[in-house]
């Protein structure tokens, strides 16, 4: 069986056991391909993380992910991957 390089799984991981998560893919043969932090607000601390495991090289990202506005209402990136328009 050939690897593509477009193959992975891709996970929504709460931070405080990111590194776990990480030694499960080690011990499959993946590594963490993408890493995007989720802020629920831009002033906050992420709590959760976006994570690819796959064979490729890590990509970095400078994109932040923050699902609310200030107001309390959803940002256009919260809106795009929960569907709405």
């Amino acid at each position: 069986m050939r690897s593509s390089e477009n193959s992975g799984l891709c996970l929504v991981l709460p931070c405080g056991n990111y590194d776990q998560w990480e030694e499960y893919g080690k011990m499959a043969g993946l590594v963490v391909t993408h890493l995007l932090p989720v802020h629920s607000f831009p002033e906050k601390e992420a709590s959760l993380m976006l994570v690819r495991f796959g064979t490729g090289r890590k990509a970095t990202s400078e994109e932040l992910v923050v699902l609310y506005e200030r107001d309390g209402t959803y940002t256009k990136i919260a809106r795009e991957i929960l569907g709405f328009i």
